[in-house]
């Protein structure tokens, strides 16, 4: 049996290119070319908004800390800037249950205010 491309058989597959075959799809190269730029921009801006909320030391509040004895961080940079409006809804949203679950809680209410504390800084750099 005559072996193809790679040790297998000769079939329909073996004769087809690998990778894409972006020329058939008849994709306008400036158009392909200006989405991939918007993609690196907003990726870039999302991810220096994450490092610039690191920075600020309130990423515990946008996400769960690492763990002492993991070695790499549970979330991104990218991550963190993606997600820190979605924290912001989400606390106005909810503020005014929080704080009658804080009024139960008078020993927890500093954290509370911690908390409030780091949902103005968000904000000032959003």
């Amino acid at each position: 049996m005559q072996r193809g491309l790679g040790g297998f058989p000769h079939s329909r597959f073996a004769s087809r290119p690998g990778g894409y075959n972006l020329e058939n799809t008849k994709v306008n190269e400036r158009r392909l070319l200006a989405i991939i730029l918007l993609i690196c921009l907003a990726y870039t801006l999302t991810t220096l908004q994450g490092k610039c909320l690191q920075n600020m030391g309130v990423s515990d509040y946008i996400c769960r800390p690492t763990e002492t004895e993991r070695s790499t961080q549970r979330h991104s940079l990218f991550w963190m800037g993606l997600h820190a409006p979605d924290w912001i809804q989400s606390l106005t949203i909810l503020s005014d249950l929080a704080k009658s679950l804080m009024s139960l809680k008078p020993h927890k209410r500093l954290n509370f205010q911690r908390g409030l504390n780091a949902l103005s800084v968000i904000q000032s750099t959003l």
